[in-house]
């Protein structure tokens, strides 16, 4: 998967948590019941998801889609080096587009 969709000059970033299986059978970010319910939204205020730039903070899918892989404790206050590196790439790619608005979804 890309680091993001959607065009570099947009103004308005939205971030998942993680790639799950239905966005890695299908190739993008924020899919299946999730991507519907974010689309109509984006409708409803009046964007497309093609007017953002979408991304998640870690693009590998944790294992059985259980976002504590990624966390050495049951709270997940403890990041792995995995998921504090994935968030190292998620700012350097925030620094680059500067979009003025981020929208974070997810846990």
């Amino acid at each position: 998967m890309l680091p993001y969709e959607g065009p570099p000059t947009a103004n308005i970033m939205i971030v998942g948590d993680s790639v799950y299986g239905v966005d890695e059978r299908s190739g993008r970010y924020l899919q299946g019941a999730v991507g519907e319910t974010l689309d109509k939204l984006l409708r409803e205020a009046g964007f497309s998801r093609n007017d953002c730039i979408v991304t998640c903070i870690s693009r590998q899918k944790p294992p059985g889609d259980k976002l504590e892989f990624f966390f050495d404790d049951a709270k997940m206050f403890k990041p792995r080096e995995f998921w504090q590196r994935s968030l190292n790439e998620l700012k350097e790619t925030i620094e680059f587009l500067q979009p003025n608005i981020i929208i974070a979804l997810g846990a």
